[in-house]
């Protein structure tokens, strides 16, 4: 019996749906369990850096991750091993995931909410700060992806412009 090499899936193929990348992902990782850490950190990565790389998608990473994981945890404790209880569970947890993003993109109010107006905008710049000045560069020290990810991103919506651009040219010709 032959067995293939198992390679790092990646979203390199745009035509895959997404439930055939989900379904190799899972199967990369059944035969490669230690591949977690790397694609998660890849994945955060990306994350981040559809944020902006900065204060705030820090900020928005570290609230998604901290919610998702109370959610999971949360959940666990309450579904017994029944199917029809695990559907429900993954639905629930669908349901909260959506919710903790719309938590995570406004984090920012959150602080606001829970150290009140003004300490809360003190909070705010006094984090930026501290992010931009002590943060930022170790961060690109431990996380050079992050700003390979930030000048992918800014690569993906320059060639999208340029193509709108050329399709208003060729249809005022």
């Amino acid at each position: 019996m032959t067995t293939e090499p198992t390679h790092e899936p990646t979203d390199s193929d745009p035509r895959e749906s997404r439930f055939a990348r989900d379904a190799r992902l899972a199967l990369h990782l059944g035969r490669q369990p230690s591949a977690i850490l790397p694609l998660l950190r890849g994945w955060l990565v990306k994350l981040w850096a559809s944020r902006g790389g900065g204060f705030y998608g820090l900020g928005y990473v570290v609230t998604f991750v901290a919610l998702e994981i109370r959610s999971l945890s949360s959940g666990l404790t309450t579904v017994s091993g029944v199917v029809a209880q695990t559907v429900q569970y993954v639905l629930r947890f669908s349901v909260d995931s959506v919710r903790n993003i719309v938590s995570a993109v406004i984090w920012p109010a959150h602080l606001f909410e829970w150290l009140g107006g003004p300490a809360g905008l003190i909070a705010l710049a006094v984090g930026y700060a501290v992010f931009e000045f002590a943060i930022r560069p170790l961060v690109q020290a431990w996380l050079p992806e992050v700003g390979e990810a930030m000048a992918e991103q800014e690569r993906r919506k320059q060639e999208k412009r340029e193509r709108k651009r050329s399709r208003r040219a060729g249809d005022r010709s």
